[in-house]
């Protein structure tokens, strides 16, 4: 009869432990768009606002909530930021204690009044919001319009490095922008299960030591 390792004990309970959603991280889009709708081209200032986990944080002054409908800023049919040129935005998941990896982001520029281009500098961190910097990249909004000459949402990707972090952060700038669309993946943390099934892998392990010398 094959014995059964310590080993592939505890795979199997880590197996069996695991709640299947540890599995597939899957991805989180943080739209703006599950805030009371008001008129199209309304706007409101806000300090922190949180959605599907993810909270948004505007240190230092307000950031603007925009409607789409206005014929001079952007319009892609939905609700999306504006942060000010002063503003220490960032944002964290599962109130700063969870990790994520950023996917993407829409950036746009401010208003049809000036389409010159304006670089952003994104910032991803770990516990330590301002010292632990894990990357940092630039994101160049150019001067694309749409047919009514307001300027267009681009996507953008974050490289392979802004993983794991606790915290991403906007270097503040001069120009004004405007922000949509952000996507995460959150990083699934250790289970309850998980642990436990651990913890009862090491007791089993040691109990068969024991065995073994009185054999």
């Amino acid at each position: 009869m094959k014995r059964i390792t310590t080993t592939g004990m505890g795979l199997l309970v880590l197996l069996l432990g695991t709640p299947g959603s540890a599995w597939g991280q899957g991805t989180i889009r943080v739209t703006f768009d599950g805030f009371p709708e008001r008129a199209p081209g309304s706007t409101t200032l806000f300090s922190f606002l949180s959605e599907s986990g993810v909270g948004v944080h505007s240190l230092g002054g307000n950031s603007t909530m925009r409607w789409s409908g206005d014929p001079l800023f952007p319009d892609n049919g939905s609700a999306y930021i504006q942060p000010r040129g002063s503003t220490d935005l960032f944002f964290s998941y599962g109130g700063s204690g969870w990790r994520f990896d950023a996917v993407s982001v829409d950036l746009a520029l401010y208003s049809a009044s000036s389409l010159d281009p304006v670089t952003i500098q994104f910032v991803a961190s770990g516990y330590t919001r301002t010292i632990d910097i894990i990357a940092t990249t630039e994101f160049t909004i150019t001067g694309a319009v749409d047919d009514q000459g307001r300027p267009l949402f681009q996507t953008f990707y974050f490289p392979p490095e802004f993983q794991g972090m606790y915290y991403l952060s906007v270097t503040p700038t001069a120009p004004l922008w405007s922000l949509d669309n952000l996507v995460i993946s959150p990083i699934p943390e250790p289970s309850a299960w998980a642990l436990l099934g651990c913890g009862a892998v090491l007791l089993v392990g040691h109990w068969l030591r024991r065995l073994r010398r009185r054999e």
